[in-house]
């Protein structure tokens, strides 16, 4: 057992939902009994168990696309984690008497697990929690030497989380879900004329306004923006560089006013090309280069 989850076991459990009300959210806590509690430590050990080690997980890049199960990390400290920073940073929150009435309005919920001024955080996107099981059939308990109908309302725990919590980043299990409970891409589109100043002040031979542009109106675009901003990878571009890189993936470019413009069926793949998602393969007899995009920018080692 590592000490994670040795924390995890011996840790108090506190349970929050996140409900929607009108256009604002209002958090809840949830009184829960030991048993609760218990269930939830062992929903937390076991995505722990298939999670680790922690430092061997692979930073969340938001320009990517990733399988429905992942092991990554992203700083909470990092653009587009307001939301579940504030979450962390809470304080007292109210008890919520009457969660039944608010069932189909929960977006997602959270866990801590707290041991002595510390805390790990959980969340998971609510699916099972929010729904009171209908059987098909009926319900039935074992009480008192007999069966009888059981005719309370059963909820059902979801397996595993999200995502988690500790210290200074996030780690993520599922990567779409993640993306949905952090509002990732409202909070990137919030700061996308930001990320595209930094490069207009790196890289001053391209027309940034066409890239503001183009972020401005398409999430995926600015999430890959707010990677390379990340990364660093706008620092050293070349000019000579990223116009013969363009000439190879057949990117149009035009100079104006001295700086390198896409035609405007490509400033995607320009964006794309720029965050080294575009190669081109030169395998046949004749002249002819096949150009291709790449889903990951995962890079091959030396």
């Amino acid at each position: 057992m590592n000490k994670t989850e040795a924390f995890i076991k011996e840790s108090d459990v506190s349970l929050i939902a996140v409900v929607k009300q009108g256009k604002s959210e209002k958090r809840y806590s949830i009184e829960i009994d030991k048993s609760v509690k218990q269930s939830l430590r062992e929903v937390m050990v076991s995505v722990l168990s298939n999670f680790y080690p922690l430092k061997e997980a692979t930073l969340y890049e938001p320009s990517e696309k990733y399988g429905s199960k992942e092991k990554l990390y992203y700083p909470l400290d990092e653009t587009g984690m307001h939301r579940i920073s504030n979450i962390v940073n809470e304080g007292l929150l109210d008890e919520c008497d009457n969660l039944l009435d608010h069932l189909d309005s929960i977006i997602f919920y959270y866990c801590k697990f707290i041991k002595n001024g510390k805390s790990i955080i959980a969340f998971k996107k609510s699916r099972q929690f929010k729904s009171i099981i209908r059987s098909k059939g009926v319900l039935i308990q074992w009480l008192d030497d007999s069966m009888t109908t059981f005719t309370g309302k059963v909820f059902q725990l979801d397996k595993d989380f999200d995502f988690f919590v500790v210290g200074k980043n996030c780690y993520i299990t599922n990567p779409t879900s993640f993306e949905h409970t952090a509002q990732l891409n409202e909070e990137i589109m919030k700061h996308a004329k930001k990320k595209v100043s930094i490069i207009k002040k790196h890289v001053p031979f391209i027309d940034t306004d066409i890239i503001e542009d183009v972020v401005s109106q398409s999430p995926r675009a600015a999430r890959t923006i707010a990677a390379i901003i990340s990364r660093g990878d706008h620092i050293d571009l070349s000019e000579k560089k990223v116009i013969a890189n363009a000439k190879a993936g057949n990117i149009q470019l035009e100079k104006v006013s001295g700086k390198l413009r896409p035609a405007d069926s490509d400033r995607q793949n320009f964006i794309n090309l720029i965050n080294r998602r575009i190669y081109s393969q030169d395998f046949k007899n004749v002249a002819e280069k096949e150009v291709y995009l790449a889903k990951s920018r995962e890079r091959l080692k030396k």
